[in-house]
């Protein structure tokens, strides 16, 4: 079955919430323009985990690279859409190759 961009949003919902539900914020409903740094206080190893958990999730290991860079400077901000755009365009993406040394 193919995912949709909705589908991988309402799993990176789910995940966010396993992820913070015994952390002591108030984070009331999570939606797609919730900002992971802002709103979920989420730090680089917080980053790594949620990465490595939708690998999991979706069996496929994405070039997160492209999400957390831009313009050769690491983003100090996403939100669930970004994120769950990013991964539902590279769900069916061939896997890239080894960057250049």
């Amino acid at each position: 079955m193919t995912e949709t961009v909705e589908t991988v949003t309402q799993t990176l919902i789910s995940v966010l919430r396993d992820f913070t539900k015994d952390w002591d914020l108030d984070l009331g409903e999570l939606s797609p323009e919730t900002r992971l740094s802002a709103d979920l206080c989420f730090t680089s190893v917080d980053m790594i985990n949620l990465m490595a958990t939708v690998d999991v999730r979706f069996d496929k290991r994405l070039p997160y690279e492209r999400l957390i860079m831009r313009d050769g400077r690491y983003r100090s901000e996403l939100t669930i859409s970004e994120f769950a755009d990013f991964v539902h365009a590279n769900l069916s993406a061939p896997r890239p190759g080894p960057a250049p040394m």
